[in-house]
């Protein structure tokens, strides 16, 4: 597998959300994403679906940084307030 950090470079919709992947080392993955107007749902917090998508891409790279494609069979979130940042860190083991 290519350079992880490369790798999804290439993630147009991560992109498109305004999605860093700061940090990457086995195992473990560090992304942020600015929260704009954008990212907002009716009630003036953050869409569910943009934390969702910030998580999925971090833990994505986690997961790959082992050289080994890896995919998420399922995957939960909670416990998400209202942010003007927000930060995931993800470890896989």
């Amino acid at each position: 597998m290519v350079d992880i950090q490369e790798f999804f470079k290439r993630d147009s919709f991560a992109e498109h959300c305004g999605i860093k992947l700061v940090e990457v080392s086995p195992g473990s993955a560090r992304a942020e994403m600015e929260i704009k107007k954008e990212h907002l749902n009716g009630l003036n917090t953050v869409h569910g679906g943009a934390i969702f998508t910030l998580a999925d891409l971090t833990f994505a790279a986690a997961a790959n940084s082992y050289g080994m494609v890896t995919v998420a069979i399922n995957v939960s979130i909670r416990d998400c307030q209202k942010l003007g940042c927000f930060e995931i860190c993800v470890f896989y083991k």
